[in-house]
């Protein structure tokens, strides 16, 4: 779902699940991966997220996919999510 690309000390990760890259758990435990990866490379001194199309970076959540998840499930992606952003920022 997501591709990465090395320009010398650039990492470049590019949203690639489908033309609308909606967001959904598969796609958060993917990028919170290649953060972590991203972190650790001492070679890497910094990231571009992107889209991989020219239409969307994301349309947001995976509404139909994440409308079927049990309360339990939501929460466990929410967190998820929050943690994805904080770490996006930070």
């Amino acid at each position: 779902m997501i591709h990465m690309e090395y320009y010398n000390n650039v990492a470049v990760a590019k949203l690639d699940r489908d033309v609308t890259n909606a967001i959904n758990m598969a796609l958060v435990t993917e990028l919170d991966q290649i953060l972590q990866n991203v972190r650790q490379a001492s070679n890497v001194h910094g990231l571009v997220l992107t889209g991989s199309n020219e239409k969307f970076f994301s349309i947001g959540f995976d509404i139909p996919q994440l409308f079927k998840l049990s309360k339990d499930d939501f929460s466990v992606f929410y967190q998820a999510f929050n943690r994805l952003c904080m770490n996006l920022y930070t």
